[in-house]
């Protein structure tokens, strides 16, 4: 599984940069023969009054099913990163579970 992390109008540390490959990792290792790649977008939004809010939007590329896409926004960075993360996971269990089930009915459909 490729992980691709990229940082928006703003510098992102080598550390970090680590900590958002693991977490994806940990999160999607389960798919790993499913996922192919994993896109992180890590934004810097300029919201109201000034306050730094951080979006982090993840591209997962599923084999043979849709992209998922999963945007989380928050004043910390590692919270988005770790809801993303966990949002991301869930996203892909599903559409996995309902490309499954869906051949299942198929084949039942055709015994």
């Amino acid at each position: 599984m490729d992980i691709d992390v990229r940082a928006t109008n703003f510098g992102l540390e080598d550390g970090v940069r680590d900590y958002i490959e693991r977490r994806m990792m940990m999160s999607l290792d389960r798919f790993e023969g499913r996922v192919e790649r994993v896109e992180v977008t890590l934004t810097n939004l300029h919201g109201r009054n000034h306050t730094r809010e951080l979006q982090c939007r993840v591209l997962a590329a599923v084999h043979h099913a849709r992209n998922v896409v999963v945007a989380q926004t928050d004043q910390d960075m590692i919270a988005a990163v770790d809801v993303a993360a966990s949002r991301v996971k869930r996203t892909v269990r599903r559409q996995i579970n309902r490309r499954r089930d869906a051949r299942r009915e198929q084949r039942q459909r055709a015994a």
